[in-house]
């Protein structure tokens, strides 16, 4: 059953299915043997923190070393006895948390306050810094009410002119302090006062100037590192608290920044680690969440990239191809869900606000993955391809696919009806009839008969009319 809550489109699927994962980290053989195309790689090691630009420059290439270990994407590879003890680290922190998927939050945050920014020493010295200034009354403020010291912040991240590790430090920094109150609080009994619940906090009150350029240092570090590392994932969890009235509607460059930022979380969500997936999947629908209700059809996001992970294959890995298809059903139902489109666009033949390329600063790091020539031109995804990639997934063996492809495609055939595609909804409804029409005939085993009723359960929660066809 799906769990209620969210938009008003059906319910949200419950992401304790994304708990249990056997995959590899890699991602470079789905696709073959007839898939829907090969999603980008995927290696969730230590946070692209370099602290120099050295760092940069020695950083080892995406996937897996020749020895099935990720590859170590700090300045130099780790002792075996370093990685092993790290594997087991990981395993520990799983297996705490196995039995309460509930508490997959507490997993995550355990996991990615490990961040090697904080160990900057500028970081701890500027945080003391900020903290003296506003404890003595010492905070001046600028254009809009924002502190001063908020302003340079802001100047900084938002220059072309500041290096790529400057501008992670920056980000870092606005992490640290996003639980400033508005205004400084009196210290009691000579230690810091803590807010109570319900205050104003100081960036969400400025979320408006702060959207775009963490937006743009997000997709910059996810293109840059190629995985959906710990930065990239607390600052997406800062912007999804801030308020949705934040987000400028008249703003296509602000739109585009964030259409970009969930397609490459789309690509990069996926995690050999169920919790870590799970977490994944859980912010990219907190954001979908924030903005679709705000932007709705001003929020670009390709179907294109959904399609492909709903008909991935990965030869010889089953386990890889149920955990990617599990996460694109969840993300296609999370814009279900919000009242986003099933489909793209006829009309849109080019990628919203550009490609990703032209949205980046000059001489960033994200730019030496870039393909040498970007093109805007972009093939619409229409209903009826994904109704078919949905068919086959209720069709699949497995039925942690066919069981939430069932509630998916039951939404998208309710989300079809009055719409400009209404037309394509008899032929699926027929695919759909004769596919459960052949299964109740072909097998009469119990498995068979438990497998019907979940499909027809499900589909018909999210369409009912699919119990009167004849």
């Amino acid at each position: 059953a799906t769990t209620r809550g969210g938009g008003g489109g059906g319910g949200y699927l419950p992401s304790q299915a994304l708990m249990s994962s056997s995959l590899s980290q890699g991602a470079d053989d789905l696709g073959s043997g007839g898939g829907g195309g090969d999603p980008a790689p995927h290696a969730l090691g230590r946070a692209h923190t370099q602290s120099s630009q050295a760092h940069s420059q020695s950083q080892s290439s995406d996937g897996d070393a020749p020895d099935g270990r990720p590859a170590q994407r700090g300045p130099q590879q780790p002792e075996e006895g370093e990685w092993q003890r790290e594997q087991q680290r990981e395993r520990e922190r799983e297996q705490l948390f196995a039995d309460d998927p509930e508490r997959v939050g507490e997993l995550a945050s355990a996991t990615l306050e490990m961040d090697a920014l904080n160990k900057e020493p500028l970081v701890q010295l500027l945080l003391r810094a900020v903290d003296q200034v506003r404890q003595r009354g010492l905070e001046a403020r600028g254009e809009g009410g924002m502190p001063v010291w908020m302003g340079r912040l802001l100047d900084t991240l938002s220059s072309s002119s500041a290096t790529y590790t400057t501008r992670l430090l920056v980000a870092r920094l606005v992490y640290d302090l996003r639980n400033l109150p508005l205004e400084p609080l009196e210290p009691a009994g000579g230690e810091a006062a803590s807010p109570a619940p319900g205050t104003k906090r100081l960036f969400a009150d400025h979320a408006r100037r702060w959207y775009k350029p963490l937006a743009r240092l997000v997709l910059e570090s996810l293109h840059a590192n190629g995985c959906f590392h710990y930065l990239a994932h607390d600052l997406l969890q800062l912007m999804g608290s801030w308020p949705a009235e934040a987000v400028d509607e008249a703003d296509g460059e602000l739109h585009a920044l964030l259409g970009h930022v969930l397609e490459k979380g789309m690509l990069l969500c996926n995690d050999k680690r169920g919790p870590v997936l799970a977490e994944n999947v859980r912010t990219l629908k907190l954001l979908l969440g924030r903005w679709a209700p705000r932007l709705g059809a001003k929020l670009p996001l390709r179907r294109l990239l959904i399609l492909k992970q709903l008909k991935a294959r990965s030869k010889g890995d089953e386990a890889r191809e149920v955990q990617w298809r599990k996460a694109a059903l969840h993300l296609l139902n999370a814009l279900l869900a919000n009242h986003l489109p099933l489909a793209d666009d006829e009309a849109a033949t080019t990628i919203p606000g550009g490609h990703w390329t032209r949205l980046m600063p000059p001489g960033s790091p994200a730019l030496a993955n870039a393909p040498p020539a970007a093109s805007d031109a972009y093939t619409p995804v229409g209903p009826t391809e994904l109704l078919d990639a949905l068919l086959s997934c209720v069709k699949h063996a497995r039925k942690a696919v066919y069981d939430p492809a069932a509630t998916v495609l039951g939404q998208a055939l309710a989300s079809l009806g009055g719409s400009a595609a209404a037309d394509k909804l008899p032929a699926c409804e027929e695919n759909v009839f004769k596919y459960l029409s052949e299964l109740s005939m072909s097998d009469y085993t119990q498995a068979g008969t438990s497998r019907l009723l979940v499909l027809l359960d499900h589909l018909s929660e999210g369409y009912p009319r699919l119990l009167e066809l004849r």
